[in-house]
């Protein structure tokens, strides 16, 4: 999962296998628990992120360790603004970022701001909401471009399709898979911004970017029903994502 960017047992079986826990516990267990640790394995060696949190429950530091490269994401609360600072290390130095996020009251972002290392240019993106459904986002910069608007489309409760001047994207949802946090899409804006950008009430299973380039996800679970990994392929490429989690 990159730093910076601008994106099984069936309950049949569980509910057979543990007899008579019902379905509510663990969904109560499934809602307790936190991402700590992403596990992607390369032939080189294995890039591992560690989550921790605050004591409100919100991400304080999201950091990513891979051969000699460590980036580590720090995050700032102060009433509705989140102030995320990015220092990416080597052994060639190291290079620093700002990001900035506006939320509402119901913690959705409003407003999303990504500035370059040295601070003199950024992408600005704001999104606007009909009730609890993601609509439009627009995104301007430093120099005072027109906007370019996307436009979004929500079916039940899930972000299905993100349309601009430049194309069109396509997201698809498992039905019958209600979300939790290790869902591909919650967790890569969650540890980038500190909120999940495109809100989802489903697992994400397929994403058509409109370019050709179509991404599916298989997620696998443990027998209390949390996604422990998540398998991303598409044409060109397949990789993995294995979870653990910190349970309250």
């Amino acid at each position: 999962m990159k730093l910076r960017n601008t994106i099984a047992l069936s309950a049949f079986v569980l509910v057979a296998w543990y007899g008579n826990i019902s379905c509510k516990k663990l969904l109560d267990k499934i809602a307790d628990c936190r991402i700590e640790t992403i596990t992607e394995p390369y032939p080189s060696g294995n890039r591992v992120s560690t989550i921790a949190y605050n004591n409100d429950g919100n991400i304080s530091t999201y950091t990513v360790s891979f051969g000699s490269t460590l980036s580590s994401k720090v995050f700032n609360y102060s009433g509705n603004t989140i102030i995320i600072n990015t220092t990416i290390s080597s052994g060639s130095g190291s290079t620093s970022y700002m990001d900035s996020v506006t939320t509402n009251g119901q913690g959705r972002a409003l407003n999303l701001r990504q500035y370059s290392a040295d601070r003199s240019t950024f992408t600005n993106t704001r999104f606007e909401y009909n009730g609890e459904d993601l609509v439009r986002l627009y995104q301007t910069n430093e120099t005072g471009d027109p906007a370019v608007l996307t436009t979004v489309t929500t079916t039940n409760g899930n972000v299905v399709r993100l349309e601009s001047a430049s194309g069109t994207a396509i997201l698809e949802y498992y039905a019958n898979e209600e979300f939790q946090e290790g869902d591909y899409l919650h967790i890569v804006t969650l540890s980038l911004y500190g909120v999940p950008i495109y809100p989802h009430k489903n697992l994400i299973k397929t994403i058509d970017d409109g370019t050709g380039n179509i991404v599916n996800f298989s997620y696998e679970k443990n027998i209390d029903g949390l996604v422990t990994k998540v398998n991303v392929t598409s044409a060109t490429s397949v990789s993995s994502y294995s979870y653990t989690y910190k349970c309250d």
